[in-house]
């Protein structure tokens, strides 16, 4: 999803199981985690890497997107049903192509989900 929605190239390299406690807010022991690889990504102003919160309102509107208000920087596409969180400024990196993604939280929501 996140390769057709943001023309990138995320590749899932594989996945850790751990019982130790993990180094990321909220997760719990014994969760999973994936490892993966994306192409490197390079400002197009080193100064400047990240685009602005209204860069990216616009980028994520011009996707379909709305923002979900006090969610944790949460976008929502009623259509397709994606729901992309963790999209803060430092999770995007404005190049000499456009805005890219990196690090963001991307997940359709099934019916039982769409009802709370």
């Amino acid at each position: 999803m996140h390769n057709a929605l943001f023309n990138d190239d995320v590749r899932l390299e594989g996945i850790i199981i751990s019982e130790k406690p993990s180094n990321l807010v909220g997760a719990i022991p014994g969760g999973v985690s994936m490892v993966i690889s994306q192409r490197w990504l390079v400002a197009g102003d080193p100064e400047a890497p990240h685009p602005t919160e209204n860069d990216i309102s616009i980028y994520m509107n011009e996707r379909g997107f709305s923002a979900i208000p006090d969610s944790f920087f949460g976008w929502f596409n009623e259509s397709t049903t994606l729901l992309l969180l963790d999209a803060k400024p430092d999770n995007f990196i404005k190049t000499a192509e456009g805005i890219l993604p990196f690090d963001v939280m991307l997940m359709r929501l099934g019916e039982d989900e769409l009802e709370k």
